[in-house]
């Protein structure tokens, strides 16, 4: 009978931006529609309508030297140290975004090499075989970042015990 493996959040990491813009932020600024129109309302009632829409009343920004492979870095080092995890362990490193890296004022986006292995090569992972990649999905992202690694974790492609330290994840590949 074949094991069955179930998915387990352990730890977790975040990195919350300095800079906090707040919504009068954006009273200077001009709103079109999607027809590139104009929108024949006042900033104060579009700025309204948006916070009532969303709820958002602030933003957070990073910093002018930080793009989103730093904060994610950040995060995973977070992670990893919640529960003590050996990042030589690791599987997967499996990066949600929706924009790539970017550079502050610059509007060039990097898609390659990928935020995930941008992280690994930051943590310093020297295990060959932790695959890093980038879900670029938008919003939603995350879920199936997590429907993603359920999977793996779920087939026994991925656990994280140092017994299958530097396996060969394509070995069932390999011709007999």
């Amino acid at each position: 009978m074949k094991d069955t493996f179930y998915s387990i959040i352990t730890g977790s990491g975040r990195y919350i931006p300095t800079q906090v813009i707040k919504n009068k932020k954006f009273l200077k600024n001009e709103f079109y529609n999607s027809n590139g129109e104009k929108i024949p309302k006042t900033n104060e009632e579009i700025v309204a309508k948006l916070q009532n829409i969303t709820e958002i009343e602030e933003r957070r920004y990073v910093t002018d030297s930080q793009k989103a492979s730093d904060i994610a870095f950040l995060a995973a080092e977070e992670a990893l140290e919640s529960n003590g995890t050996n990042k030589e362990e690791l599987d997967y490193i499996i990066v949600a975004q929706n924009f790539g890296d970017i550079r502050h004022n610059n509007l060039k986006s990097t898609y390659c090499p990928s935020i995930a292995a941008k992280v690994k090569h930051k943590l310093e992972i020297v295990n060959p075989y932790c695959v890093a990649y980038d879900i670029t999905f938008g919003c939603p992202g995350w879920i199936q970042a997590l429907i993603q690694a359920d999977y793996y974790i779920r087939s026994g492609e991925a656990k994280k015990d140092s017994s299958h330290r530097y396996r060969n994840p394509f070995t069932h590949f390999r011709p007999s």
